[in-house]
């Protein structure tokens, strides 16, 4: 082979030129043995048939380089995607954590590319960080966000900054995107409306008649002012606070519940809440009563 392969390919007057023999003269028996000078040149031939065939470059090609043909001839190239046929390559292919986020160029992964339903649970760390901004530019019709968990979402920042939002509701009604609600982390929770509904078409609802009095029942309720001293962490255990939270009002559940059980709600792990929404409409009809009262004494 010519000196100067594989930089470039050989050609007729490198391996003799137009003096060689030609091949079938050279090799044919019935002409007699091929001279040593008719060898080399057909050999010289086959080299450049080969040449033209893999094309020029290294003879010993860096990891993941193939052969790309042009046409007419061959060189070594990267592989590329569009060399990669559809579906050619499967998880089954790829080893157990092989392919990691920072192997990744931002945006390799469209959701264009990944199946319905090829992503579950099972493929997903116990735990998702984000570390930047997530955001959803639109949801789809029709899809949720479901979980076989006590608990459907769990929202957590760490943060001892009660003013911070844990949840923060916005929407563009109107020209500019605004907050709509917000869960702050101490608890509270705030909204521009200040306006809390319930769900109460009467056709939904099999009445049964009038409350009855319920003055009698409100004076009844102990209201308290308290200190928040303890809570309950992930697993349900009471745990306590590291500084009790300013003075509070509010009710005991289990004295409630010895006064109107139906406002009183056993959640996880057993610990009891109050269902203060509730009490409006029992406030209203002890209204009503000392309004009627009030009415009979001015008659």
């Amino acid at each position: 082979m010519a000196t100067n392969y594989p930089d470039d390919l050989d050609t007729d007057a490198i391996i003799g030129g137009g003096s060689k023999p030609a091949s079938d003269d050279a090799l044919d028996s019935s002409v007699g043995q091929p001279t040593h000078a008719g060898m080399h040149q057909n050999l010289g031939d086959a080299i450049l048939e080969i040449e033209t065939k893999l094309g020029t470059g290294d003879s010993s090609p860096s990891a993941n380089k193939v052969l790309v043909s042009s046409g007419t001839s061959s060189t070594w190239d990267q592989v590329a995607t569009d060399m990669i046929a559809d579906n050619a390559i499967t998880s089954a292919k790829i080893a157990s954590g092989a392919v990691d986020t920072t192997e990744l160029a931002t945006g390799a992964v469209e959701t264009a590319k990944i199946n319905d339903n090829a992503v579950t649970s099972a493929k997903m760390a116990a735990t998702v960080s984000v570390d930047t901004a997530f955001s959803v530019g639109n949801l789809t019709a029709g899809r949720a966000l479901s979980t076989n968990s006590a608990n459907a979402v769990d929202f957590y920042r760490s943060t001892d900054v009660t003013t911070e939002g844990i949840i923060v509701g916005r929407s563009d009604v109107g020209a500019v995107a605004a907050n709509r609600f917000i869960v702050y982390a101490n608890g509270d929770v705030a909204t521009t409306t200040a306006s809390y509904g319930g769900i109460s078409d009467v056709r939904l609802k099999d009445v049964l008649g009038p409350s009855g009095d319920r003055l009698a029942q409100i004076n009844d309720i102990e209201v308290i002012k308290y200190r928040l001293t303890k809570t309950t962490d992930g697993e349900g255990n009471i745990v306590d606070l590291d500084v009790p939270s300013e003075d509070l009002l509010g009710f005991s559940a289990q004295q409630l519940e010895t006064v109107a059980p139906g406002l009183v709600a056993e959640g996880e792990h057993g610990i009891l809440n109050v269902k203060v929404s509730v009490l409006i409409p029992m406030l209203v009809k002890a209204v009503q009563e000392l309004t009627a009262r009030l009415e009979a004494l001015e008659g």
